[in-house]
Order: structure tokens, then sequence, then C-alpha cells
């Protein structure tokens, strides 16, 4: 090995361990975020805004009557569901039609059709749904998802101060006992959150997250209503950005939801989180590379091999390792999690993400219900075929 060669080497050395210092701090700094987060209580006014919820639904499986009826449940005096299936044949609509004869007392609407012109399946729904909203407050929250009864309550507080143009939810993970199911849990619960809640802490939010979020519906139609969202990836991301650059503020509601994992096995969540990841990468460039040092124990794992085991790298992997298993912990204790702790299985989920975030900048496209997309730079998509 030639002087210059024993140079790079240091040098690469150097920064492994300079990025594997930084990725500890921010493991620090996101576990205080989940021990000082606090869901805040709310309650009910005396002027209640009116709220259309939308529930955008394809396809069933054994939870989707539970997720949906968590939604009729809610403790609040004016709200009405719209429930969207993109044709007559969707499995989905003998649970939506047992809801509606289940709750004759609740304004509940089924909308039949999609929007071929839409590129996004699931705003292509949206944009059929909207000609019966009633309400000036909109709520959308995805098929996979259950709440609170005071789930609305919340989220109609945040409506409270008048540059409130949009409110986003956290949200937790549930999931069956299999090893796929548990390690896409692991990422919403052991990744997603922290980091959002970091993210949160750092300053005002200029987006959605994508499980439940809600929006004014004037403002919607200000910064161009759904059909703005049509041909783009993260409609949710887009929704609470558009709303944020037109001047308004992005509230995080207080409280979680949760929703449910439901891959199969590890090729389909492996292809579901590099579709996260793409999506990402698309709309914030900056900020995904980032996310890079949000993966502790790879990064200390790849400091070891650059080093040769020094004793600095072998400390550094030591701390990387106890913060995530802290936060393995501190998950389920302080922001309620109901997972099963499985403390063997972080270092596998940290190095799995971090794969995740390599095959993210492979290439561009990415596979969504039987169809596959490329997405371009700002997220926009555009089908180039069935998978």
């Amino acid at each position: 090995m030639t002087i210059s060669d024993g140079i790079v080497i240091a040098i690469i050395s150097t920064i492994s361990l300079v990025a594997t210092v930084v990725s500890l701090g921010y493991l620090v700094f996101a576990l205080a975020c989940i021990v000082l987060w606090r869901e805040r209580g709310a309650e009910h006014r005396a002027h209640n805004p009116g709220i259309s919820l939308f529930k955008p639904v394809r396809g069933a499986n054994d939870r989707l009557y539970d997720n949906l009826k968590s939604f009729c449940d809610q403790d609040y005096p004016n709200f009405q569901i719209i429930f969207g299936v993109r044709d007559d044949r969707d499995s989905a609509l003998p649970v939506i039609r047992r809801l509606i004869d289940e709750f004759p007392g609740l304004d509940l609407k089924l909308s039949i059709g999609w929007d071929e012109n839409a590129s996004n399946p699931k705003v292509a729904t949206l944009l059929v749904m909207e000609g019966l909203a009633d309400h000036d407050i909109w709520v959308i929250a995805d098929s996979d998802v259950s709440v609170r009864p005071n789930f609305l309550v919340a989220v109609a507080a945040e409506f409270v101060e008048p540059d409130i143009g949009a409110v986003t939810c956290l949200y937790t993970a549930s999931a069956e006992p299999r090893l796929s199911l548990r390690f896409g849990a692991m990422a919403i619960n052991e990744w997603f959150l922290p980091s959002a809640l970091v993210a949160a802490a750092l300053g005002s939010l200029e987006f959605c997250f994508g499980a439940a979020m809600a929006v004014r519906r004037d403002i919607l139609v200000e910064i161009g209503g759904f059909s703005a969202l049509a041909n783009n990836l993260a409609d949710d991301f887009m929704l609470g950005n558009r709303v944020h650059r037109a001047g308004y503020r992005v509230a995080l509601a207080g409280q979680l939801v949760e929703t449910e994992v439901t891959e199969k096995n590890l090729s389909s969540m492996l292809l579901r989180e590099v579709r996260w990841g793409r999506t990402i990468r698309a709309v914030q460039p900056a900020s995904y590379l980032g996310l890079a040092l949000t993966h502790g124990i790879p990064l200390a794992l790849i400091s070891c091999l650059l080093t040769s085991f020094s004793t600095l790298a072998l400390g550094l992997a030591v701390g990387a390792l106890t913060l995530r298993l802290v936060i393995h912990y501190a998950v389920r204790h302080f922001l309620g999690v109901e997972d099963r702790v499985i403390p063997w299985l972080t270092p596998l989920r940290d190095c799995w993400g971090f794969l995740v975030w390599l095959l993210s900048y492979a290439r561009r496209t990415v596979d969504w219900r039987g169809c596959r997309y490329r997405v371009e730079r700002g997220g926009s998509m555009k089908p180039i075929g069935t998978r």
C-alpha cells in the first residue's frame, strides 16, 4: 500500500468515525424527544367545526372492519364519513355496506369510481369522493389506520388558530408475530416515529404524514385542490408543503394514531420501504442524504471495519447498540407502542434500514399496487407499465 493509499484510507476512516459520532448525537436527541412527548388533551368547544372524513379503501383484510369502525365510533358531534372505492368489484364493499347499515344515525356515504387522469391511485379516488363532502374541515385517513374515540376532537382542536392550514398525525404500527411484519413495525415505531419527533422539535413542519391528515377546505382549493396532487407519489408531503408555501402553518396533532403492517414476506416489505425511500429522496434530496446518520449501528460497524476494530470504533459501536436498545424500549414505555419487545432484532433492523437507504439510490422506479412508476425530482410519478 502506497503512502497516498494510506492517506485516503485514513481520511475515509476519520469521516466514518465522525459520522458515527454525529449519529450517536442524533440517537440521544431522538431519545429525548421520545421521553418528552406528551399527548395533548382536547375538549369539545361550543362550536365544533363540521368535518368531512375521507376514507379511500382498496381491498379488504381481517382488520378492515375494526379499522373503519373506529372512525364511526367518534365522540364528535358534527362529522360525516365518505368511503371511496375504485370500482364495484372491490372486496371492501361488503365491509363498508355493513358499517352503513350498523350506523344509521351517522352520515356515511359511499363513493365508487376514480379519476383516470390521476396517476396516484389514492388521489384518483379522492377526486371522485370530494363531490360528496359537506363540511369545511377535510380529514383524509388511510384504510389501515385505527383511532381512538377522541381523534376528531384532537384534530379539530388544532384548527383553533386561524393560521393553521393543515394538521397531521404521527403514527405507530402494530403487527402479527412474523419476522417480516415485526421488521415493518419496527421501521415505523423505532425509525420513522423518532425521526418525525426530531423533525418536529427542530422547527415548524412543512409537510404532512399520510396515515391521517386534515386540511381546511378553502385552503385546499387555494393550493389547487386534490388535482394538484394527482400525479405526485408523495401526496401527503405535497399537501402539507403546498399549505406551508401558501403561508399557513402545518400543526402536529396531539394524538398518535395506529397503522398496521400487512406485508406477507420480507421481499414485499423491502419493496414497500424502498418505495418510501425513493419517494422521500425525490421530494427532499438533501434531507434524505442526511438520513444515513439515523442508522447508528451500521455506521459504527463500518467504522470498526475501516479502523481495524480500533478501541474508539468499538466504543462507538457499543454506544450505538446501547442507545438503539434504549429507544427500542422507550417507544413502548413513553409512546404507548403496543408491540412485543424483541431486542435482538434491533441491530438487524438498523442494518436492514441502512440497506434500504442504499437501495433507494439505485434507481428511480417504484412498484405500487401492481403498477410500476418512475419517480421524477419533486415526487411526480409517471406510469411505465404493470409489474
